[in-house]
């Protein structure tokens, strides 16, 4: 039984925005759960007497064989920045790259597990690692998601939407560029790894047990290695990654710094080309010798930001650090249309309906507000058109005074949705009602 992985852009974090993926993908190790810990308490004593559900923190992890038409999505999830420019007659150019930009892209997944299926809400991408030696290039991505959803079904072999020519990656098809050339002696194995450093933390509190928002993006940590056998034309490049410089001793101060290109070419179809970018790294070294066996050489590099980039229109110029340029004939990486819901609205003091007042929604992810009309004699309004997801309430009186009401917040999650909002009024001079 094949177990497989689809993956779909959402307009709304946490709000699936097709019914179906963009592909599905055979997978070889893949989970997903929601990690609720109870919470447990003894007092006084040896053992738990009380225990309560803790909080969710929804992971999943996937390894899969890269190939060329489905690795845009892993790279926009990871990077957040993405170009799309149809290539008319040839093929389409897909670019990513990293930035400051702390909200990434959210996707909804689902993840067979041979006889159900998950459907995994809000995914944001982890990390993200590739690595290639003597064989298929190897991929592996992890996730954070907000909830999910179980299905009794499995899809049919036919109904899966796998994609005609998406050749697996070996490490034939792969190449390494150092300061424009060839590495000296012979790359043996090559390994990238990133991560996002999500910050898990700040996406629950008070009221819900699971993540309210999209988890930001802290650091991005960008880390490379590749093996080469010890030749004499390696030790120029083993003296700048040890001492800074080429040559016999360290220097006071200096960290070598250099770019690297990885390219995968494909012999059985020249359209489709990846090239991950990484425009200024610092490099160290290390090697041993090992009773008669031949001496290998790691390089290991950690990506800057430091470095300009011009992206394929000829104009924009990022500073980033890591760039990828993917061709391909797959269309350009989207969110499905927005699901939209209506949102009505009851005011009243706790006793009598509010007439007169004006209510404001902010999406919590987006920041956008959107207001009412004023309400009618029963209290009564409706605001349409908002994208589901968490907003924030507010409410003024006739006067334009703010109102202390509750809640204060709503998830918006079905087409039609209803609220009462209580208003705590000050009590006139005098205590008159």
């Amino acid at each position: 039984m094949t177990r497989i992985l689809g993956i779909k852009e959402e307009a709304t974090y946490g709000v699936a925005s097709d019914t179906v993926p963009d592909w599905h993908q055979e997978i070889e190790k893949g989970k997903a759960g929601l990690g609720g810990e109870p919470i447990n308490y003894s007092g006084g004593s040896r053992m738990i007497k009380k225990t309560k559900a803790g909080a969710l923190n929804p992971e999943a992890s996937y390894d899969m064989k890269p190939d060329l038409k489905r690795i845009g999505h892993y790279m926009k999830a990871f990077l957040g920045n993405y170009v799309f420019t149809g290539g008319g007659s040839g093929p389409n150019v897909h670019e990513f790259y990293g930035s400051e930009k702390r909200i990434l892209p959210s996707f909804t997944g689902w993840s067979t597990f041979d006889y159900f299926t998950k459907q995994l809400l809000g995914l944001v991408c982890e990390s993200l690692k590739l690595e290639v030696s003597d064989e298929l290039m190897n991929g592996s991505a992890e996730w954070k998601y907000k909830t999910e959803t179980k299905i009794n079904s499995v899809p049919l072999p036919a109904d899966q939407k796998m994609i005609p020519g998406d050749s697996l990656i070996a490490f034939y098809d792969t190449r390494v560029e150092i300061e424009g050339d060839a590495p000296p002696g012979i790359v043996t194995n090559l390994s990238f790894d990133g991560k996002n450093n999500l910050n898990v933390d700040k996406t629950r509190g008070l009221g819900n047990r699971g993540p309210q928002r999209k988890p930001k993006a802290q650091l991005r940590e960008i880390g490379l290695e590749f093996e080469s056998t010890l030749e004499p034309e390696t030790m120029a490049l083993i003296e700048k990654a040890e001492y800074g410089e080429v040559g016999n001793n360290p220097s006071d101060c200096k960290v070598y710094k250099l770019p690297l290109k990885i390219i995968v070419d494909f012999c059985e179809d020249t359209d489709d080309q990846l090239i991950l970018f990484f425009p200024e790294c610092n490099v160290s070294v290390e090697y041993e010798a090992s009773a008669a066996d031949e001496i290998d050489v790691k390089f290991s590099l950690q990506a800057l930001g430091t470095q300009r980039v011009t992206l394929e229109d000829g104009v924009t110029d990022i500073v980033t650090d890591m760039y990828v340029k993917l061709l391909n004939n797959q269309p350009k990486i989207q969110p499905g249309a927005a699901a939209l819901s209506t949102l009505s609205i009851t005011v009243n003091d706790g006793t009598d309906p509010l007439a007169g007042v004006i209510v404001t929604v902010t999406n919590m992810e987006t920041g956008a507000t959107k207001s009412s009309g004023a309400t009618g004699a029963q209290g009564g309004c409706t605001i349409t058109d908002l994208p589901m997801g968490y907003y924030g309430i507010s409410a003024k009186d006739s006067e334009s005074v703010d109102l202390d009401i509750s809640p204060t917040s709503v998830l918006l999650n079905e087409v039609t949705e209803s609220i009462v909002l209580v208003a705590d009024l000050p009590e006139p001079p005098g205590g008159e009602p």
